[in-house]
């Protein structure tokens, strides 16, 4: 059985810089008096709250910025733990809220902080603001060929930020670029875990491990890709040629019809599905899905080719 297309989408360049999300529309009542005492509470319920109003997509940006300069308000007079603990949360939520403006955020905060709180902020803003210049640049350079210089601006971004699920994310493609996997694979997880949402990640990650050949793990990514993104064409399709790895055909054939549904005119599910077919005997619908290859200019699979030329018993 030959081996799988190394990327089914074609989008193995290098990642762009995160787009800024469109300020929601809604109103929240009683944002601050609630994160007041949800902060009084215990230390875990503090911070599932925080997150949560923080992630609550009906909240609007004024309100925000609100909710903010009240955490670090009540954060800097806490102990350093919890100063440690909410950094991380209320730092991502600046980035998400204005990724391509701290600035705008800067002058709805600040006006209503303590000197101390405004230094801390500008402090954070300009970290953000940082952390995306090295982000932007080792998107130039992988884009140039230059992957090493890249991996140090990666590096540096995730220095500035370690809590930055990007920066993992950028880093961990500049490693795959250079089939570092294992590197590669340790940097898509943590993306992963610092945005549970983070599609992408997920995909990224079970991409290179199918590429080592961990197909059972990579199998759970391309799950947890399809959870968040149900017609992701190309997870469907990587999760079809691991089931064939694993001889479990009939997954291999609904992963691969999937893809072929989503993505009409990509050969390369319709080879993965053709040599399920052939496994369980099918070989004319087998033949159906090379001619539909060659139909679309796509390269037929020349051992698939010869093992349906062949007798009942080829290819085995």
């Amino acid at each position: 059985m030959t081996d799988q297309p190394e990327q089914l989408t074609g989008d193995d360049a290098f990642p762009d810089s995160e787009e800024p999300r469109e300020e929601p529309d809604g109103q929240q009542a009683n944002t601050l008096q609630e994160l007041r005492d949800l902060l009084a509470g215990p230390l875990e319920a503090q911070l599932d709250e925080l997150q949560g109003r923080l992630d609550d997509n009906d909240v609007r940006a004024e309100e925000l910025s609100g909710v903010l300069a009240e955490a670090i308000r009540i954060r800097a007079g806490r102990d350093e733990a919890l100063a440690e603990a909410l950094r991380p949360i209320i730092e991502e939520a600046v980035r998400r809220t204005i990724a391509e403006s701290p600035q705008e955020l800067a002058d709805l905060l600040l006006p209503r902080m303590e000197l101390a709180v405004q230094e801390e902020v500008e402090a954070a803003l300009q970290r953000l603001s940082q952390l995306r210049d090295c982000l932007n640049r080792a998107t130039a350079c992988a884009g140039q060929g230059d992957l090493d210089a890249a991996l140090v601006e990666c590096d540096k971004a995730v220095e500035l930020c370690p809590k930055s699920a990007e920066a993992y994310y950028t880093r961990g493609w500049a490693y795959r670029q250079k089939e570092l996997l294992d590197e590669a694979i340790e940097d898509f997880g943590r993306a992963a875990e610092l945005r549970a949402d983070h599609v992408e990640a997920h995909y990224a990650r079970g991409e290179a491990r199918h590429r080592k050949g961990l197909y059972g793990l990579a199998i759970e990514d391309f799950d947890r890709v399809l959870e968040l993104a149900p017609d992701h064409p190309a997870a469907h399709g990587y999760r079809a040629w691991a089931h064939l790895q694993q001889r479990a055909y009939d997954r291999a054939i609904e992963d691969a019809t999937r893809a072929i549904q989503l993505t009409p005119n990509v050969p390369e599910p319709y080879h993965c599905r053709a040599w399920a077919l052939f496994a369980k005997g099918d070989r004319d619908d087998a033949w159906a899905d090379l001619t539909m290859i060659r139909q679309l200019g796509g390269q037929v699979d020349a051992e698939l080719l010869d093992a349906l030329a062949g007798g009942p018993d080829a290819g085995e």
